[in-house]
């Protein structure tokens, strides 16, 4: 039978390399503007997180593969495409960063869940949860007001055309 706390964390690790790449993308079409900020600065913490995961993952130990990984990487294709699209910042670029703080939220409750079981679950023990969920909260107000920032200027007709 398959662990369902490794499970959990593989799953958690499929949802970050899924942002990893949307911000990548974002950051790519967004160079010296707000956006393209905002994506290299979440994306820098993103990768941080990414390693202490994987440092639970090895401790935990690995899951059997499966198709979200594929379906992560296929989706952040297709987002890529939709960001290169006609407008500095259009549609594509507010639904990535909703897509992205989502995510973030996602990462908030994976580090709270790991922090409740951590005094169950030896191969827990070692991080510094509450400090993770204060940087993903941090995370979050980055990428919300980003999206916010992006709708206003989308919704009322401020954007302007890539030269």
């Amino acid at each position: 039978m398959e662990n369902p706390l490794a499970v959990y964390l593989h799953d958690h690790m499929a949802g970050s390399k899924f942002a990893v790449e949307l911000l990548a993308a974002l950051r790519e079409s967004n160079r010296g503007d707000s956006v393209g900020e905002a994506a290299q600065q979440l994306l820098t913490g993103i990768e941080a997180d990414r390693v202490v995961l994987e440092r639970i993952i090895h401790r935990v130990g690995k899951s059997s593969p499966d198709v979200k990984t594929g379906l992560a990487w296929l989706s952040e294709k297709f987002a890529r495409i939709k960001l290169s699209s006609g407008a500095e910042w259009n549609l594509a670029t507010l639904e990535v960063l909703e897509t992205v703080a989502l995510g973030v939220r996602g990462k908030i409750a994976l580090w709270t869940v790991l922090a409740a079981v951590e005094p169950s679950d030896e191969r827990l023990s070692g991080e510094d949860y509450q400090t993770l969920i204060a940087e993903a909260r941090e995370q979050f107000r980055l990428a919300d007001d980003t999206r916010i920032e992006v709708a206003r200027a989308l919704f009322t007709g401020r954007v302007r055309a890539k030269e």
